[in-house]
């Protein structure tokens, strides 16, 4: 199978670990916000990819996260 990338790569320098990590747990997200995307990748299995969408989408699942 051929993948074809559509979008540009995020650069490795966007990535941060993200608040909600949990070390107790071993759960280890990352996200890049190098624009009008973010990008979600596990810590553990960068080499797997990551998931894209648009940064405000990505802000209201926050909020909403954050509101319970």
């Amino acid at each position: 199978m051929t993948v074809e990338r559509t979008t540009p790569p995020i650069p490795e320098a966007a990535w941060f670990t993200s608040s909600y990590t949990s070390s107790d747990t071993g759960q280890c997200v990352e996200v890049a916000l190098p624009g009008t995307v973010a990008g979600v990748r596990d810590t553990k299995r960068r080499e797997q990819g990551h998931i894209r969408v648009p940064t405000r989408s990505w802000q209201r699942l926050l909020l909403h996260v954050k509101q319970g």
